[in-house]
């Protein structure tokens, strides 16, 4: 079966969707990094260790205290084999998700 993308603005969403809410919460960037750290068995202190910054940068980060700068982004990229713009770009939607929920209150 194929949906028409004219059919699509007969259909109503409103009892799954409130609107104007992300239905999706954006994960903090730390969440996404802990899960990278638990599949690869990597302690905080180890990846501190790794990518050569103080254990307290990446215990904050795990714990949503910290966001990730564009600096951590480089080192956590060149570690995982990812691109720093793959972290900016975490950092980046739950920064505004967050102000749009701020804004929207």
């Amino acid at each position: 079966m194929t949906i028409r993308r004219e059919d699509l603005e007969a259909v109503d969403f409103s009892d799954t969707v409130e609107p104007g809410a992300d239905p999706i919460p954006h994960p903090r960037p730390g969440e996404i990094l802990r899960e990278i750290m638990q599949h690869q068995n990597l302690a905080a202190r180890a990846l501190a260790r790794d990518i050569g910054v103080p254990v307290t940068r990446i215990t904050e980060i795990l714990h949503g205290k910290r966001a990730i700068t564009a600096e951590t982004a480089i080192m956590l990229g060149r570690r995982f084999g990812m691109s720093a713009e793959s972290w900016m770009g975490l950092q980046m939607a739950f920064d505004l998700a967050e102000a749009r929920a701020k804004m929207a209150a």
